[in-house]
């Protein structure tokens, strides 16, 4: 029996023969596309993404949804952090420098510190964005959700 060297120098043929199973519909090419796409805009849905994409062979959403998470892009509930404005930043950095545990400040102290804004707590989550990003960005502040709270129903 020949070796499969053997027959590559018998034919001269130096390709992959075909492999078993259905043929990709997109190219690596529209690939890349789409997940250059979803980077640009990460908090869009599959099936945004779908509709301004435009591969040659028409897929469906579900194979947009494998294409980026092939491309290490999973769609997550993005974090909620709140939308505070630069000055608002300054006074919390401000406030930690003038109170670390290095001016004095020990444990003790600090878990006689109440943090209540009195804002309300919500049990069910109505106000939950998915977005398509990488691991290990959870906290990248592109993929964030920033949001405002409001109180409301308070007795």
């Amino acid at each position: 029996m020949a070796s499969s060297t053997e027959d590559k120098n018998l034919t001269g043929d130096i390709f992959d023969k075909p492999r078993s199973g259905r043929p990709r519909k997109t190219t690596a090419r529209e690939d890349r596309l789409l997940a250059r796409k979803s980077k640009a805009s990460p908090f869009s849905t599959a099936a945004e993404l779908h509709e301004t994409w435009s591969p040659e062979v028409p897929v469906s959403t579900r194979t947009v949804c494998r294409i980026l998470s092939r491309n290490g892009l999973h769609g997550r509930i993005s974090a909620q952090k709140p939308a505070l404005n630069k000055r608002q930043l300054k006074n919390c950095v401000a406030f930690a420098k003038a109170h670390s545990l290095l001016k004095g400040w020990m444990l003790e102290k600090w878990q006689k510190v109440d943090f209540s804004d009195e804002s309300s707590v919500e049990l069910h989550h109505s106000h939950r964005k998915y977005c398509r990003r990488p691991t290990g960005a959870r906290m990248d502040p592109r993929f964030t959700q920033k949001i405002v709270k409001f109180g409301g129903g308070k007795m």
